[in-house]
């Protein structure tokens, strides 16, 4: 609220101070995001747009600022850096570009754009505007950079010597490289191919490595221990039309962004990490009269929480000259649970009815007929899947006993309509498990079935004699007796 006489201006900012640690060999499960109840779908293509780019040219996104919704290209081929807005998907907007010669790969931290220039060993600054803020030397050849924005470690996939991503803290003004914290091989990983970037995104705790590869036209997310500094494992990979070794991608705090020499646009895909953000809040920033109050509405998201403290700031700045800055705490302390999660083909109904009518062309009584159910879960304890109810005979699940599904984990399950006679049918299949928040989820059910088609064909047999060279006709009647 305003107690004073003036107009209260605000804006507000959250941080995260504290989450539970995730141990580097059981790393954090895929959780599910608050944008809805489905897995994300990797490799799915989200968005795809012409902007600057050109067939045969190199084009790469390079770095992001999430905050301001900026997607920053660079482009070798014509020596310039283009910025695009994607606050909306569908209509991904350039909102500026400046000239650099042959700008190579790149990161975003802190407001600055951080670019190699091909065949130097140093690093162009710039700020969102298009300003020169300066280089630095780097001391040797390089291609791929990448920064972590939580920890300010600067990677540079270095030119020879074996290739290997070497790994330094950042200056704190960012105008220079600190202490050299390790380096580490990753080509084994990607089938020796030697890609010219790389993109580090430090949220995938279980993969922060992303690397294109035109060897197999993907991209490849690979897992890195940051004690030991080694690259562990491929965590996975999906066709992305990688057809140079110069295409680069990018993350935008949700998707992955590439570009291509082969291919005349910039593609968008969901990366297959549920990104979670376990709470928001709005609006971040307002005017309050004298007098008068605001609200801010949190919103706290457990899906997927892993068990333990999760602390957090929401930080209010304002015109008051006596309490420019107001810090509220935000604490959750998660307990662990299973968590249940249903899902089924959105062309056979989902999210609303399990519609056997749209998963077949036709139903007729005395089937039987499947779809597959794929059950999840998406919580931090074993789920206990204990039976399944239906309220109709006709429907019914394969289904003989309880079973468990670890944490990340999935299992299908085919319901089966079967019906004895025509007609019209609908019914509620009920999921018993041990989530204690839904230890039953009902599921809408829906079939019509008709009377088959029932063929007669008269004769069934023909039987000539013919003297070479004669022809002979024949009728051949078929009929329906169905209803």
């Amino acid at each position: 609220g305003n107690d004073g006489d003036a107009d209260l201006i605000w804006t507000a900012a959250a941080e995260v101070v504290g989450e539970p640690e995730v141990d580097a060999n059981s790393r954090r499960m895929r959780e599910l995001n608050n944008g809805g109840p489905q897995r994300d779908d990797p490799g799915e293509l989200i968005a795809q747009f012409a902007g600057a780019n050109v067939v045969n040219q190199y084009w790469s996104p390079v770095g992001c600022d999430p905050d301001a919704k900026l997607m920053f290209v660079n482009s070798y081929s014509a020596s310039q850096v283009v910025v695009y807005d994607y606050s909306d998907y569908d209509d991904i907007q350039e909102v500026r570009r400046w000239a650099m010669p042959n700008p190579m790969d790149g990161a975003w931290y802190n407001g600055v754009l951080y670019a190699n220039q091909h065949g130097q060993q140093f690093l162009h600054r710039w700020d969102a505007e298009g300003q020169a803020l300066g280089q630095f030397q780097v001391g040797f050849s390089f291609y791929g950079v990448a920064i972590d924005q939580e920890e300010g470690w600067i990677m540079f996939r270095e030119n020879g010597n074996g290739n290997p991503i070497r790994v330094y803290e950042l200056a704190e003004d960012g105008e220079a490289l600190g202490q050299q914290l390790g380096s580490f091989a990753f080509q084994q990983l990607i089938g020796n191919n030697l890609p010219y970037q790389i993109e580090w995104v430090d949220d995938h705790q279980e993969g922060q490595l992303w690397i294109s590869s035109n060897s197999d036209q993907s991209v490849h997310q690979l897992f890195v221990d940051t004690d030991e500094w080694e690259a562990v494992e491929e965590v996975q990979s999906f066709p992305a039309m990688i057809t140079q070794p110069y295409d680069a991608c990018a993350h935008d705090g949700e998707n992955l962004w590439v570009g291509g020499y082969g291919n005349a646009n910039f593609r968008v895909y969901d990366d297959g990490v549920a990104e979670m953000n376990w709470f928001a809040f709005e609006p971040e920033e307002g005017v309050v009269e004298a007098g008068g109050e605001n609200e801010i509405f949190v919103y706290i998201n457990g899906i997927g929480m892993l068990e333990g403290l999760y602390e957090a700031e929401l930080t209010i700045f304002s015109n008051d000259p006596a309490n420019a800055e107001v810090v509220v705490g935000i604490s959750i302390d998660a307990l662990g649970a299973s968590a249940i999660v249903v899902e089924w083909d959105e062309d056979h109904g989902y999210p609303d009815v399990i519609d056997w009518n749209q998963a077949y062309i036709e139903i007729f009584n005395g089937g039987p007929y499947t779809v597959p159910i794929t059950i999840m879960n998406a919580g931090t304890e074993i789920l206990l899947v204990e039976d399944f109810i239906s309220d109709h005979e006709y429907f019914t699940a394969d289904f003989d006993q309880e079973f468990e599904i670890e944490i990340g984990e999935e299992v299908v399950v085919d319901f089966i309509f079967n019906a004895e006679e025509a007609g019209n049918y609908d019914a509620v299949m009920t999921i018993i498990s041990d989530d204690p928040d839904d230890m039953e989820v009902d599921i809408e059910m829906h079939a019509q079935a008709q009377l088959p088609p029932i063929i007669w064909v008269d004769p069934e047999a023909i039987e000539d004699d013919l003297v070479t060279g004669e022809t002979s006709e024949h009728i051949i009647t078929m009929g329906n007796d169905g209803e």
